[in-house]
């Protein structure tokens, strides 16, 4: 049962992600329908974006009272809704509680899935179960992102949206079906702590200097990496790039995600996490100024990699 639960909750990963870095990919077809400018993009991706952290905080408390999976499944269901409701949606204005719809079901998978990877996965080879965790979300990153602007040319951007709400929607129900007998699996351990010790665990922990750093430096990484993919295919648009190559040119940033998962983990034992991560945040922030300059299509790759 557990090998099965861990092969859904990595199809789960696969359509979770890819419906993520797809969703934002309609953005430049939106932004052309509605002639809506770059501000008003980025309010529908910062909707979807704050629903993600603010769901990130009560979803162990979500799993815990109706089980992980379930959770997930109904996640999914309201991703796949909003996809559904954007092919329907009349006006820009319209589409912002949509997308808020959909950054619901996206908020509430991480957290919840890879603890549930973690408890559910042999202590001998949890490790290798995270790394090919992660890497399954990439994939479906790269290869949904990958098929969308191909159909969109084909069926235009509202029946692409309907096609994969239709598509997700079935999936979920599919595996809601076939799974919802099952006992509840929780991310939280059977042990419960009092509310005024999970209160003082919490207040200690907020008051470590260090983890107070480890925030900000996140902080100021979604800061630029998250903006950075919503505008990554407006820039390409800008630079020439057909429409019609908008999802695989722009699915390099994700192979990038991949390479650098696998290539800087094992550069980490090495060399230790703060200076990978000051060297990666840098190369980052050099890279998203040199792509504004960049007129060549390898360069744009290069840069969108790195």
């Amino acid at each position: 049962m557990e090998t099965g639960l861990l092969q859904v909750l990595n199809i789960l990963h696969i359509f979770n992600d890819g419906f993520q870095a797809s969703i934002l990919l309609l953005l430049p077809f939106i932004a052309k329908e509605f002639h809506a400018n770059l501000t008003l993009v980025g309010l529908l991706g910062t909707v979807m974006n704050s629903l993600q952290i603010i769901l990130a905080l009560p979803a162990g408390t979500l799993s815990t009272r109706f089980g992980g999976l379930r959770v997930l499944l109904f996640g999914g269901l309201m991703s796949a809704l909003g996809f559904i409701g954007i092919a329907a949606g009349s006006t820009f204005y319209w589409l912002v509680p949509l997308f808020m719809i959909a950054g619901l079901g996206f908020g509430l998978y991480h957290p919840i899935a890879f603890a549930l990877v973690a408890k559910l996965s042999k202590k001998e080879s949890r490790g290798n179960a995270m790394g090919m965790f992660t890497a399954v979300g990439d994939i479906g990153r790269i290869g949904l992102s990958v098929l969308i602007t191909f159909i969109i040319i084909k069926i235009g951007w509202r029946n692409t949206a309907m096609l994969y709400g239709i598509i997700g929607m079935l999936v979920m129900l599919f595996f809601w079906k076939r799974f919802i007998r099952i006992p509840k699996v929780n991310i939280a351990s059977e042990k419960r702590s009092l509310p005024h010790m999970r209160w003082k665990t919490i207040v200690t922990i907020l008051q470590n200097k260090q983890f107070a750093l480890a925030n900000a430096s996140g902080m100021f990484d979604s800061f630029a990496s998250s903006s950075l993919f919503i505008f990554l295919p407006f820039l390409f648009l800008a630079k020439g790039i057909d429409l019609s190559l908008l999802g695989l040119v722009t699915s390099t940033f994700f192979v990038g995600n991949i390479v650098g998962k696998y290539v800087l983990g094992s550069l980490v034992d090495r060399i230790g996490n703060v200076k990978i991560f000051f060297v990666t945040e840098l190369s980052m922030a050099m890279s998203i100024i040199l792509l504004t300059f960049a007129d060549s299509y390898i360069l744009l790759i290069l840069f969108a990699v790195v």
